[in-house]
């Protein structure tokens, strides 16, 4: 019997020996991150800050219930004022609002994906956000603001301000609905607004000239730091009581006491705020100035529960139209 060689007996003993051993695990592998989702596109046309949103709700021609970041938002569209389909206190439920209403719903289904684009101020006094609604409609971008001023169911409105980055679209919009007698400019359309609107003692006019106001005291607030803009300082005006300062701010309305009611600070900061004048002249200007942004010279003190912060006018020559002038230290 002939034996095999050593070296052969050597390599059959090692394949044996790896043909018996347990198998080895394979290395475990990282659990593969999928890509990060890619960031929505804002439609062009978009000017400032925006958001993607989904439509949940249409409420009437200048409100909406969107989606936004995770949350339900209601929605007030800037730059429109559109007549009423849900009954309120200060405005009465019109046949055009209705349709005003109907028309908001066939352009915006709910369940849409949608843009809004902020303006200025993220919220009002109600917490609502602010914002122009953009949706896609026949391949293109669209913003439903525009598109309500321009087909008639709105005015341009500007007892806010003009439009930042959107002024010159608004007013185009506008005079094209106009000339066309279109919605509201339609004379055999029974409106609210038409009649109350134009006219020199209109809303238009009063409208203006609070934008004007507003947008001159946006020019000169760049250069200005001891004019307390009372729509947002009211928490830092406290600081100065017992100090004269200069507060620009709008008049709300007359307080039972006398007082009239100024100034309304954003969302859930709204804190009062009274100017009072301390004789019956000085009374006399300020009611004249109820809905009209103006400067105010006086010295603020808190009311005796520190809730309320008071500015007492001693004379109607610190009621100004226009910014005063720096007073000298």
């Amino acid at each position: 019997m002939v034996r095999p060689p050593l070296r052969l007996l050597l390599v059959a003993s090692a394949l044996l020996l790896l043909a018996a051993a347990p198998a080895a695990k394979p290395a475990a592998s990282k659990p593969v991150k999928p890509p990060p989702a890619a960031e929505p596109t804002p439609p062009k046309g978009i000017l400032g800050r925006a958001d993607p949103c989904t439509i949940m709700r249409i409420v009437d021609g200048d409100t909406a219930d969107v989606q936004v970041r995770g949350k339900e938002e209601r929605l007030r569209l800037l730059d429109m004022d559109t007549e009423e389909s849900w009954p309120s206190a200060s405005k009465p439920v019109t046949p055009f609002g209705l349709e005003t209403s109907k028309w908001a719903k066939s352009f915006m289904s709910s369940e849409e994906p949608c843009w809004i684009e902020y303006g200025g101020e993220k919220r009002d006094v109600y917490d609502r956000l602010l914002a122009y609604l953009w949706r896609q409609q026949d391949g293109k971008w669209q913003m439903y603001n525009l598109q309500a001023i321009e087909k008639g169911y709105s005015p341009y409105f500007t007892k806010y301000g003009y439009a930042p980055k959107h002024h010159d679209a608004f007013v185009t919009a506008e005079k094209r609905a106009m000339e066309a007698k279109r919605g509201i400019w339609d004379p055999t359309n029974e409106t609210d607004l038409r009649g109350k609107y134009l006219g020199a003692d209109g809303l238009r006019a009063w409208w203006d000239e609070r934008a004007e106001t507003l947008k001159a005291f946006d020019a000169i607030s760049k250069h200005r730091d001891d004019i307390l803009d009372m729509r947002s300082s009211v928490r830092f005006a406290k600081s100065k009581e017992g100090q004269e300062i200069i507060a620009f701010a709008a008049i709300r309305q007359a307080g039972q006491d006398g007082a009239l009611w100024v100034g309304k600070c954003e969302g859930k900061l709204y804190e009062p705020l009274e100017i009072v004048g301390s004789d019956g002249s000085v009374e006399e200007v300020l009611r004249k100035s109820i809905g009209k942004y103006r400067y105010f010279v006086g010295v603020p003190a808190l009311s005796e529960d520190k809730k309320t912060l008071r500015i007492t006018i001693t004379d109607a020559e610190d009621i100004h139209m226009s910014a005063p002038p720096r007073k000298k230290k």
